[in-house]
C-alpha cells in the first residue's frame, strides 16, 4: 500500500466572496501531484501480525520481490507458520508482473486468485483507510514525521 503524504482526499468547502478570491485567509495549499510517498508492505495471518517493511516511494515488481524476499519467509517463520499457506495480495500491476509470479512458483507459494476491483475481498483496504484518515489528523507532516508515527 502506498499513502501520499500531503495529498489528502478530505474535500475542504471554502464559502468566500468574489472579492475574497485570492485572499490568503480563503485559500488553502494544495499539492496535485509529486508529494512525497511511503510504502508500508505488511502481512497478516490467523496468528497474528507479521513483520512489516516501510519504504520510500513508489512499488514496482523489482522491490516488491525485494521485500518479499527479506520479509515473508521471516513473517511466516515469526507466526509459525510451517505448513503451505495461501498468500492474499490485490491485483497491483507490479505485484501481477511476471517475475513476481515465477518468484511466488519458485517458493511454491500458492496467491489467492481475486477478481479485479474487488476491495471487498481485500482485507487489507480496512487497514489503508484507517491509516490515511491517521495521517490526516493533525495537518500536513513532513516525510520522517509521517514515518514516526506509523504503527
Amino acid at each position: 500500500m502506498n499513502i501520499e503524504i500531503d495529498n489528502r482526499k478530505n474535500r475542504i468547502c471554502i464559502r468566500r466572496t468574489t472579492a475574497e478570491k485570492y485572499n490568503q485567509d480563503c485559500t488553502i495549499m494544495r499539492i496535485k501531484q509529486g508529494s512525497d510517498l511511503i510504502g508500508i508492505w505488511c502481512n497478516m495471518s490467523y496468528h497474528g501480525l507479521g513483520i512489516n517493511c516501510i519504504f520510500d516511494g513508489r512499488l514496482n515488481a523489482t522491490r516488491y520481490i525485494q521485500i518479499l524476499n527479506e520479509n515473508l519467509i521471516e513473517s511466516m517463520r515469526k507466526l509459525r507458520q510451517y505448513q503451505s499457506f495461501i498468500f492474499q495480495q490485490d491485483n497491483t500491476p507490479c505485484h501481477m508482473a511476471k517475475i513476481v509470479t515465477e518468484w511466488f512458483t519458485d517458493f511454491k507459494i500458492e496467491c489467492l486468485k481475486l477478481p479485479a476491483n474487488s476491495p471487498d475481498f481485500n482485507c487489507i483496504e480496512n487497514l489503508c483507510s484507517w491509516l490515511d484518515r491517521e495521517l490526516a489528523k493533525g495537518g500536513r507532516r513532513s516525510l520522517g514525521q509521517s514515518k514516526e508515527i506509523l504503527p
